[in-house]
């Protein structure tokens, strides 16, 4: 039973390709916690895993609302991981999902983490092929060792230093500021297809009129709207205009 969220494609990617291996079922976050399912039973010896992308050096806003609901019954024989993905840096990603898996009910047998293709548009250009080409090829073999492991129970987990406790803290509050839907904004191009409505994994989005508008104040700020959109018609902040869309 492999958990993941996924706005953009990159982590539904890996959480699809353990599955493929293991035989594991994958479930998305975004879908349970849009039908409000919580309540999972492992099957005897059955894996749990959680593979999701670091947002600010830690977990996206929806993980920690998620996890805080979820109820698991796991036992001794249950094998544990966490796969973390990440761009410029992956930040306390591991020291994080051993708290909150712990609290969920069983520390993580295994911690990894996997370098892929940075979307965080606001800093990184999607027009840069040469740049996502590159990443795209320097994660497959990451990603085939993560695999490896994971089919063979390893126990293994990571060891990076990370940030700082003081600057962790920072992070985390720049991450809560930056959440804020007033940063969004729609152009004339956009045909009022209602994608970024049926995308949002907070629900966030409202059509009206055909224009989207932000129903509530804050999101978990994953950009699916914005990478999504058929007219690239939404934009967070004017850093993210020009540096087009990555799915």
């Amino acid at each position: 039973m492999i958990f993941y969220f996924s706005a953009t494609g990159n982590n539904k990617y890996v959480a699809s390709k353990i599955a493929e291996a293991t035989g594991d079922s994958t479930i998305s976050i975004s879908e349970c916690m849009k039908k409000s399912i919580y309540s999972f039973s492992l099957k005897g010896s059955e894996s749990f895993g959680l593979v999701i992308p670091t947002y600010f050096g830690g977990f996206p806003k929806i993980v920690i609302d998620f996890l805080s609901k979820l109820k698991m019954n796991f036992s001794a024989d249950n094998y544990v991981f966490f796969i973390g993905t990440y761009g410029a840096g992956a930040g306390n990603i591991c020291k994080e999902a051993e708290k909150r898996l712990s609290a969920l009910g069983k520390a993580p047998d295994a911690t990894f983490t996997i370098k892929m293709v940075d979307n965080w548009i606001p800093y990184f250009d999607m027009t840069d092929r040469d740049y996502i080409g590159k990443a795209e090829a320097e994660a497959e073999p990451v990603l085939a060792d993560v695999i490896e492991k994971v089919s063979s129970h390893k126990k293994e987990l990571n060891t990076d230093k990370g940030m700082s406790g003081f600057t962790q803290r920072i992070a985390t509050a720049y991450y809560g500021m930056a959440c804020s839907t007033k940063k969004f904004s729609v152009s004339d191009s956009c045909i009022g297809c209602g994608i970024c409505e049926r995308q949002c994994p907070v629900q966030a989005i409202q059509v009206k009129d055909g224009k989207p508008e932000w129903a509530k104040k804050k999101c978990t700020l994953c950009l699916g709207c914005v990478h999504r959109c058929p007219k690239n018609a939404i934009a967070y902040t004017e850093k993210t205009k020009g540096h087009g869309q990555y799915y």
